[in-house]
């Protein structure tokens, strides 16, 4: 799935509140597809529906692509920190 056609349809499905078709969606992206704005865009709208989980998810998905930006290998820590497991959210922001 091109990453235009995926931040509309991510857009749509956390606006409908269909939060089960956020795993659907994420495993069809190519992450390769992807520029660092995009990335960006995608954990932000994650992050501002608190969808930590998917995010951590899809931050993994980016990760493992190669993905090294900084901003995107925190994702992963950030919604461990924010709900309340500070000591793991510190252990995985250093790796």
């Amino acid at each position: 799935m091109e990453a235009v056609e995926f931040l509309a349809e991510l857009a749509l499905a956390l606006r409908e509140y269909r939060y089960g078709d956020i795993r659907d969606l994420t495993n069809r992206i190519d992450p390769f597809g992807f520029n660092l704005s995009q990335i960006k865009k995608t954990l932000s709208i994650m992050r501002r529906k608190r969808r930590f989980a998917d995010m951590e998810r899809t931050a993994g998905i980016f990760i493992a692509s190669g993905q090294n930006d900084p901003v995107i290998r925190r994702a992963p820590s950030r919604p461990i920190f924010w709900t309340g497991r500070t000591a793991a959210a510190i252990t995985v922001g250093r790796e």
